[in-house]
């Protein structure tokens, strides 16, 4: 049995924000990456040796970019150790102007009052994608970090309607606190939710109204990170070209 009592899959997700939601070209983003026990114990070693390196306890982004003024290159070994590792990464991203000017009901709000639980809603549908898909739909235990409040019942909330709504049994879901597992797997995903947040190849991604552009080295960066990838974004203008092309076929 591992460490969890489950040796298939385990998930591990990460949420992270813009601090100022008032920022016009803000992102949110819920991301992080599953595997089977295997997997994460691929990486310990390597990860512990990169904190070696860099003379950290953990890997926490925000903190390396105000400790270290090269602090890309201190998180580079650790982008490479995803990059090479056999995990997956499952990702929910929107702009944070998408989310304020988008017209929603009173109940859609009360079960998703916030632009993370709208992502957190998201990213369960990605979650059950590659889980079946990838590891045909084996038990599988997710993680949250304690930055969500240490409210299991935000969480929770958020998952009930994404159940009730689609049909799925659902997941088992713990905070960071409720089980006994080393940090390594919230590390990661502190990491390329981070990223994400940051790339700005992703942020112009996320309209399709602008052009992509060329691929600056913190994108890079993030796209190697990513490594085997499935994830949502939440776009008011993708909504906005498939209500034109949906017109035009009626």
């Amino acid at each position: 049995m591992g460490r969890l009592g489950i040796t298939s899959v385990m998930a591990i997700i990460r949420a992270a924000f813009d601090s100022s939601k008032d920022q016009p070209a803000g992102i949110t983003t819920v991301a992080g990456y599953l595997g089977n026990e295997t997997a994460w114990l691929g990486i310990e070693e390597r990860w512990n040796n990169a904190l070696g390196v860099a003379r950290i306890a953990d890997f926490h982004l925000k903190d390396i970019k105000h400790r270290f003024n090269d602090w890309v290159d201190v998180i580079t070994p650790f982008a490479g150790i995803l990059a090479q590792s056999n995990l997956r990464s499952v990702t929910a991203s929107m702009k944070d102007t998408d989310w304020s000017d988008f017209g929603y009901h009173a109940a859609f709000r009360e079960v998703l009052p916030t632009r993370e639980a709208a992502c957190l809603y998201l990213l369960f549908g990605v979650l059950a994608d590659d889980v079946r898909l990838t590891f045909d739909n084996a038990p599988i235990v997710v993680v949250f970090d304690n930055d969500w409040g240490g409210k299991r019942e935000g969480v929770v909330r958020v998952h009930d309607a994404w159940c009730r709504d689609t049909g799925h049994p659902g997941f088992n879901i713990f905070m960071k606190g409720g089980v006994s597992w080393d940090s390594i797997p919230l590390q990661a995903a502190d990491l390329i939710a981070g990223l994400l947040r940051q790339s700005a190849f992703w942020r112009r991604g996320l309209d399709m109204l602008q052009e992509p552009g060329p691929i600056d080295p913190l994108s890079d960066l993030t796209i190697r990170a990513l490594n085997q990838s499935r994830g949502a974004i939440w776009s008011k203008a993708y909504a906005d070209k498939v209500a034109e092309v949906m017109r035009g076929r009626a």
